[in-house]
């Protein structure tokens, strides 16, 4: 023959089926994980009230729980004060988050 060599072209469709199967496998296995933590993390964040109102007082205790000094913490109290009118949980975890990044 000349400088080509004959190429099985059954065995290359096995192989790359092998490959296919494994890689595959390999994303149901991470879609499964995906799945499961996302499954966990709704159920934590079902027993926390995010939308619950709170008090002025307990909205700034819990800001100064989070490591937040007093005087910060009351300018933001003063900014959703003016803003909403109102304080809830997730505002409280929106500040934590918007100090920390």
């Amino acid at each position: 023959m000349n400088e080509y060599e004959i190429i099985d072209v059954k065995a290359l469709g096995e192989s790359f089926k092998q490959v296919g199967e494994l890689i595959g496998n390999v994303f149901n296995g991470v879609v499964r994980v995906v799945k499961n933590v996302a499954e966990e993390i709704t159920k934590c964040f079902q027993s926390i009230p995010v939308s619950k109102k709170i008090s002025r007082k307990r909205f700034l205790k819990l800001l100064m729980s989070r490591g937040i000094q007093r005087n910060d913490a009351q300018r933001i109290v003063e900014k959703y004060h003016k803003k909403n009118g109102t304080y809830t949980y997730l505002d409280v975890l929106v500040e934590w988050r918007n100090l920390n990044d």
